[in-house]
């Protein structure tokens, strides 16, 4: 007699099955108002949020608004809500250390838009951020992010000397009372990675960052709508394991940098409007304290738009022997050629040499006399030179010309354009024919046309 026997289903509960590190590694991509919703997916994790040690707090996620979304900016909201939530977010935490915190406003700045002050938005008062930024010091904290915010030198000190990975992104230095110190002093043996984008430095005139075991440092500002002191500040940088640095954007009033032995690769791409006088003074300044490093990239415009700027760098006499690769941004093929061919005899053991045109482009048939750029010395073991965006322009040509004449060990030459248009395609296939043709001092050069970037 046979017997049928139901099958049992057996419903696992896979979400509660996941381990903690890869329930903390999901929290890490969400928002801290987003991780507590989950807390309804199961009940194991209806407690798994107070112990995430990626804490990650959005002004817009908690309003419900997008980024760049400002409808809500006459609806009724009251600043104290949100400070009441970020109070309960910290308060309810177990012990357990907090590994990455991010904090991050990222609506508007008071100085754009009417009524920030009143909405709450930045303003939260130092002594707030102090406490909120206290009490994610005492957990251990190693990585941070704070955005849009108003900081004091007490709480940066308390954070510069803890946290291994620093981004401080239109935050707002402001100082306690009138008769506090004029310098803005970032001091710290555990720091490593230090990024400041966009920073508003109000009354202070000098930025320090004295960081021996800092390894990567970006200093960039976007030019954004108000002005944020860096043209009345001087920025002094000493950080003898320095790996990596990044420049960009409007320039400070001032630099200096000292002990960077150990620096690898630097980007240098300052601006200032139209005084060349003091945007030479600091370049110069920059490019002193950059003799050590293997790799400089460099925006050819102020050495193209200000002749103060190879003039100064011709009297003091810079050097840079150990750059094996040399990569010049927003280079213009019809302007000014010659204080780019003068800036290369300072590069003797380079290797690599890439040029990337400006985007914005004008094909002209601008000539200018090889002789006048006078005759000046090549890395005998420059091998490598690619050309982005080529502007199949005389003077590109004559450029070309030169280098193919003095560069005894050039080995490739690659024209990488992105142009699909085939008037476009014909010119600079053109150009590469007559570049073909043309005496060489290396016997083993090859020129091509690609439609790619073969360099980083």
């Amino acid at each position: 007699m046979s017997t049928n026997k139901k099958k049992k289903t057996v419903h696992c509960d896979r979400i509660s099955a996941l381990p903690d590190a890869l329930i903390h590694l999901i929290f890490s991509y969400l928002d801290v108002t987003q991780v507590v919703q989950t807390s309804v997916l199961s009940k194991r994790w209806k407690s798994l949020w107070i112990s995430n040690p990626y804490l990650n707090i959005q002004f817009h996620e908690w309003l419900g608004y997008d980024v760049g979304d400002y409808s809500w900016i006459n609806g009724n909201f009251d600043g104290d809500e949100f400070k009441k939530f970020v109070d309960r977010v910290l308060l309810l935490r177990d012990g357990s250390n907090i590994h990455k915190f991010s904090f991050e406003c990222q609506c508007y700045d008071d100085r754009e838009y009417d009524g920030a002050n009143q909405i709450g938005f930045c303003d939260w008062g130092l002594d707030q951020m102090d406490i909120w930024i206290s009490s994610v010091i005492r957990r251990n904290v190693q990585e941070v992010k704070l955005q849009s915010l108003d900081i004091s030198q007490s709480t940066l000190k308390s954070l510069v000397a803890q946290v291994k990975s620093l981004t401080l992104d239109a935050v707002r230095f402001e100082k306690v009372n009138d008769s506090e110190s004029n310098e803005i002093l970032m001091s710290s043996h555990v720091l490593e990675h230090l990024k400041l984008e966009d920073c508003d430095y109000n009354s202070y005139r000098e930025l320090t960052i004295s960081a021996p075991n800092l390894t990567k440092l970006m200093v960039i500002d976007d030019g954004i709508d108000y002005d944020g002191g860096t043209g009345s500040c001087v920025i002094k940088i000493c950080a003898q394991n320095l790996k990596v640095l990044q420049i960009e954007g409007d320039m400070y009033k001032d630099y200096l940098l000292e002990s960077l032995e150990s620096l690898e690769s630097a980007v240098i791409d300052i601006d200032n409007g139209d005084d060349g006088e003091d945007i030479a003074s600091c370049l110069a300044n920059i490019l002193k304290g950059l003799y050590n490093t293997k790799s400089l990239t460099l925006s050819a415009t102020p050495f193209q738009d200000y002749a103060e700027v190879p003039n100064v760098l011709n009297a003091i006499g810079l050097s840079f022997r150990n750059v094996r690769f040399l990569k010049f941004t927003n280079w213009r093929a019809k302007d000014c050629m010659s204080a780019i061919v003068k800036l290369l005899e300072k590069f003797t053991n380079l290797e690599t040499l890439v040029m990337v045109n400006a985007e914005i482009r004008n094909w002209t048939n601008n000539s200018v006399k090889v002789k006048e750029w006078g005759a000046h010395l090549l890395s005998p073991h420059l091998k490598y030179i690619e050309i982005q965006e080529p502007d199949p322009c005389e003077n590109g040509f004559k450029f070309l010309q030169y280098l193919l004449k003095n560069a005894a060990g050039l080995e490739k030459i690659v024209m990488a354009a992105t142009s699909t248009q085939a008037s476009e395609t014909e010119k600079l296939l053109e150009f590469c024919k007559r570049l073909q043709v043309l005496p060489k001092a290396s016997l083993r050069v090859k020129i091509s046309l690609t439609h790619e970037f073969l360099s980083p």
